[in-house]
C-alpha cells in the first residue's frame, strides 16, 4: 500500500484489496522525504560500557582542542605555544635542568606534530589510547577499564564506528534538531 498510494509506484496495478496485514510499522517511521528512521532501543548490556563511550567522547574533545591551522597547516600541539615575528611556532615549554644546572632535553615528539587529517589522526589517537591505556592489562593484570569479558569482542568490532560516531556527533549532528535525548 506504502510503494503503490505513498511512493506512486503502481506496485498494486489497481488490485483491489479488502484487508491489508502491516508488520514492523511500530519501529519505522516514514517522513515526507520517504526515508526511514528507525527507533532506537537499549543494546543489551550497554550500561557497561557507558564509562568506555564517554572516555571516547571525552578524549576526543581533549585532543581536538590541541589541533590548530597555523599558515595552511594543520598540527596537534600538547604543550603552550606561541607565534615569533616570522610566523614560527615556539613551545613555551618549561626546561627541565640535572643537579648541576645542566638543562635535560625533554623533547617529546609528541608535544608538536604536523598532521594532514585531523579525523584520521584522533582515530588512531582513540584506537592507541584505548586498547594499549584502557583495555590493556597492566602489570597487575587489570585494565584501567573493567569491560565484561562477553563484550570485549563487541567492544573491539564497534570500537571504529564509536570513534566515527563522536565525531559526526561533534561536527555535523546539533542536538534537538539532527538528534534528541530523552531518558
Amino acid at each position: 500500500i506504502l510503494k503503490d498510494e505513498y511512493s506512486l509506484l503502481g506496485t498494486r496495478c489497481q488490485r483491489k484489496f479488502d484487508i491489508a496485514i502491516v508488520d514492523e510499522v511500530d519501529s519505522m517511521l516514514i517522513d515526507d522525504n520517504s526515508k526511514i528512521c528507525r527507533l532506537s532501543s537499549k543494546i543489551p548490556a550497554i550500561d557497561e560500557l557507558k564509562v568506555l563511550l564517554t572516555v571516547i567522547w571525552q578524549e576526543l574533545n581533549r585532543t581536538y582542542e590541541k589541533i590548530v591551522r597555523i599558515n595552511e597547516k594543520i598540527y596537534c600541539i600538547t604543550v603552550p605555544f606561541q607565534m615569533n615575528d616570522n610566523n614560527e611556532i615556539i613551545l613555551l615549554k618549561p626546561e627541565k635542568t640535572d643537579e648541576n644546572g645542566n638543562v635535560i632535553d625533554t623533547d617529546d615528539e609528541n608535544d608538536f606534530q604536523e598532521i594532514n587529517d585531523p579525523y584520521e589522526f584522533i582515530e588512531n589517537h582513540l584506537k592507541n589510547y584505548t586498547e594499549n591505556y584502557l583495555l590493556k592489562p597492566n602489570e597487575k593484570n587489570q585494565c584501567l577499564l573493567n569491560i565484561p569479558k562477553h563484550l570485549t569482542s563487541f567492544v573491539k568490532e564497534q570500537l571504529n564506528k564509536w570513534i566515527l560516531s563522536a565525531w559526526q556527533a561533534k561536527h555535523f549532528y546539533h542536538e534537538n534538531i539532527d538528534y534528541l535525548i530523552i531518558n
